[in-house]
């Protein structure tokens, strides 16, 4: 492959199939993976009648700078398979033009995905004819992504970091880290003005790090697949959302910087104590309820991943015993009072006449 005195190179492919593919099992099918370094970046564009724009496929330790000019609406401008401790920086942007001037939806439009990074469909075997694992690992990517359906769709991958760049503008989702993914690590990456969510984490283990989200963060839930021990540091949000099922995940980061956005939790041991309020200038604590006392003696257990206050009051009590993870019941030696649980403590209240009680964030 030519590039031009700018380092930069055009391919068109109007016909049906994959643009291009850089496939390095073929080049070296008794490995299974090869390096490839590119000096310059190279532009394809595809039409709406074609497939992926761009397939790479079983490459170690390779370098590339990748631009798509546009494709087919059902299929990816990237599709990364097998790509390990590589290095990508790709374009997938109707801002972007090719080194002719032309806008990078000349050829056919905007594709599905931005950049869709997954297994390899048939299996690779070793010198002992055992298969061995082909997820995308241990990548970094630096990404431009914008006014696409999909902006980053991360199936099964392991380790992957996007770094900085924006994925933007997106149809539905900027980022996607489904439920097979995890030790994903994004840092300072913007995600803004996606029209459904900017970032949706399924997977486990992936950490966020100074990331800039303008509408939501969702940590979710995909049949049995629930999002868990993730973590948001530092950067922005506008709503975080923790769906049901979703456990051990952590944000400490700044949220509402409208002033319309939430944080709202139906999972389990999640902790939200470092969040900061931009909309109401104060740190985060979770709101007070009253649970519905029936049945004595009457327990409440702290399924948050924060600590939190619990006021009894009222009523006839003649005990309140206290229970952490690891040991019984002890008496606290109060029959009223307020009284801190750290995740998973369990109070117990024996009463006669039913007091109130009402529980709240620390």
């Amino acid at each position: 492959m030519i590039f031009d005195a700018d380092r930069t190179a055009d391919l068109a492919h109007r016909g049906a199939g994959n643009a291009l593919v850089l496939d390095g099992l073929a080049a070296l099918p008794e490995f299974g993976i090869r390096q490839f370094k590119m000096i310059g970046n190279l532009t394809v564009q595809s039409n709406s009648a074609a497939q992926n724009v761009i397939v790479v496929r079983s490459l170690h330790d390779a370098d590339l700078d990748l631009t798509c000019g546009g494709g087919s609406a059902s299929y990816a401008g990237l599709r990364l398979e097998f790509g390990v401790v590589s290095r990508i920086r790709y374009s997938c942007s109707s801002n972007t033009l090719d080194s002719s001037g032309h806008p990078c939806w000349s050829g056919g439009v905007a594709p599905q995905y931005g950049l869709y990074a997954t297994k390899l469909g048939s299996p690779v075997l070793d010198g002992g004819g055992n298969p061995i694992l082909t997820q995308n690992s241990y990548c970094t990517l630096r990404p431009v992504i914008e006014d696409v359906p999909y902006g980053i769709w991360l199936d099964r991958c392991l380790g992957m970091q996007i770094r900085e760049g924006t994925v933007e503008g997106c149809g539905t989702t900027g980022l996607t880290i489904d439920g097979g993914s995890s030790k994903i690590i994004v840092v300072g990456t913007d995600f803004e003005a996606n029209r459904g969510q900017d970032v949706h984490c399924i997977g486990s283990d992936n950490n966020f790090v100074g990331i800039a989200c303008g509408k939501v963060f969702t940590f979710g839930t995909n049949g049995p697949s629930a999002a868990s021990r993730n973590r948001i540091i530092g950067g922005q949000c506008n709503s975080i959302v923790f769906t049901a099922t979703t456990a051990y995940n952590v944000a400490e980061t700044t949220f509402n910087i409208t002033g319309a956005g939430n944080l709202t939790d139906s999972g389990t041991y999640n902790r939200t104590k470092g969040c900061f309020d931009a909309g109401n200038a104060a740190y985060y604590s979770r709101p007070r309820f009253g649970p519905t006392v029936s049945g004595s003696p009457f327990s409440f257990q702290n399924t948050n991943g924060d600590n939190m206050q619990v006021s009894v009051s009222g009523g006839t009590v003649s005990a309140i015993d206290i229970q952490t993870p690891v040991g019984g019941f002890f008496p606290s030696g109060a029959t009223s009072g307020v009284f801190q649980l750290a995740p998973k403590d369990i109070i117990r209240i024996t009463y006669s006449a039913a007091p109130t009680v009402n529980v709240w964030g620390v």
